[in-house]
């Protein structure tokens, strides 16, 4: 049933009747009994208000019920599956039909070939301090870390770098140098810079900054992917500079993504208001909004933004928006660390989904597995999609 459209009003209606094929069935069965806790009444159910309720409880529980190696584990997967395909259905077809009357065994080879599993990443970077020495952050104990340019770096319990006055003197005399943290490959880490401004950095990442901000400005130079909280300041504009483009503000939330494989480097601003600047092209974001710049095509355009996406990671969650299984394979090397192999078209293999980061890499890719589109295997740090 691959590919066809299906109507959700057809399928119950046949339910009712007891003319449904035994797929049909299995569906509407595991979603109704399974999911369904509130007295749910087919006939009166149907309204597209009552889909949105739906698809917030399935979000809930695929964020808050991170799904655990148990004997219940299949089981549970199979109720999430269920709704998302009825929500799909209900929202006018579905790509892949899951076929209920498989064993599991015939479907993956679970129960006959364990594979390896990767467990998610976690607060791992490293601090290169202005005398060219280099903390490795997640083995260093809580507390002062150093002194510099009249600052403690400071470590806390919860895992964050802040930086605050030595004995409530900060100098700017002394000859000011830089520090720079980076993540890895799985890891994130959140830093408090001497300004009071906020920065997470996203896996395989770095931000570079001087230990004091001096001058008119407050500059700072990232790669890969940070969220920033700015600390107001009117006379110091803070500016962010990456591959050669600049984004300026006094005061803001927003998130500048900028990886050196993907296609393009996009700034999504949630409060307050910037500017973006590259070369000659100069663009104002304000709430909801994102400056794109094409790498390829070199232009500067200024869009709608998809908040939920941009903030998932930040939030402990992936959000994946009709995306190609590559682009999502992607995001998921980098917070897992692993290497991917495709045998196979990939170009048709694209997936709505929102995911915990708590879990590992198999929990994500089963969910994607049990469209029947695609099937995965894991080897070490090494993962194998194919269709």
């Amino acid at each position: 049933m691959a590919g066809s459209e299906f109507d959700a009003k057809a399928l119950i209606k046949k339910y009712k009747e007891g003319i449904c094929s035994d797929e049909e069935k299995l569906l509407v069965e595991h979603w109704y009994e399974n999911i369904n806790d509130s007295g749910f009444d087919l006939d009166e159910q149907l309204a597209e208000h009552d889909l949105a309720s739906v698809w917030t409880r399935l979000q809930t529980d695929i964020t808050d019920k991170p799904l655990q190696k148990t004997k219940h584990t299949i089981s549970y997967i199979l109720r999430i599956a269920a709704v998302i395909l009825l929500c799909a259905f209900l929202c006018g077809g579905a790509y892949y039909f899951i076929s209920y009357n498989k064993p599991l065994k015939e479907n993956n080879e679970i129960a006959d070939k364990p594979m390896d599993d990767v467990a998610p990443g976690g607060n791992k970077a490293t601090l290169k301090l202005a005398n060219g020495s280099i903390i490795v952050l997640d083995k260093a104990g809580n507390g002062v870390l150093a002194e510099e340019s009249g600052l403690k770096i400071t470590k806390t319990e919860d895992g964050k770098v802040v930086y605050s006055q030595s004995n409530g003197n900060a100098s700017g005399n002394n000859e000011v140098g830089k520090n720079v943290i980076a993540t890895p490959r799985s890891g994130q880490y959140q830093v408090t810079l001497p300004d009071g401004t906020r920065a997470l950095l996203n896996a395989e990442s770095s931000i570079t900054y001087p230990v004091l901000f001096a001058g008119n400005e407050r500059r700072v130079d990232i790669s890969g992917e940070v969220y920033f909280e700015v600390a107001k300041d009117k006379k110091r504009p803070f500016r962010v500079f990456v591959d050669n483009m600049k984004v300026e503000v006094l005061g803001t939330h927003f998130n500048v993504s900028a990886y050196k494989e993907d296609k393009d480097i996009s700034t999504t601003l949630f409060e307050g208001s910037l500017d973006v600047i590259k070369g000659a092209d100069r663009t104002r974001l304000v709430p909801g909004r994102l400056a794109r710049w094409n790498k390829k095509k070199e232009n500067l355009e200024n869009l709608p933004a998809d908040l939920e996406e941009a903030m998932a990671w930040k939030n402990g969650d992936f959000v994946f928006n009709k995306e190609n299984i590559q682009l999502i394979m992607v995001k998921l090397s980098r917070w897992y660390d692993v290497t991917v192999v495709y045998k196979g078209n990939m170009s048709g293999l694209n997936f709505s989904a929102k995911i915990s980061r708590k879990s590992t890499i198999s929990e994500v890719l089963e969910l994607f597995q049990l469209t029947e589109s695609m099937k995965y295997n894991i080897k070490g740090r090494e993962v194998t999609i194919s269709n």
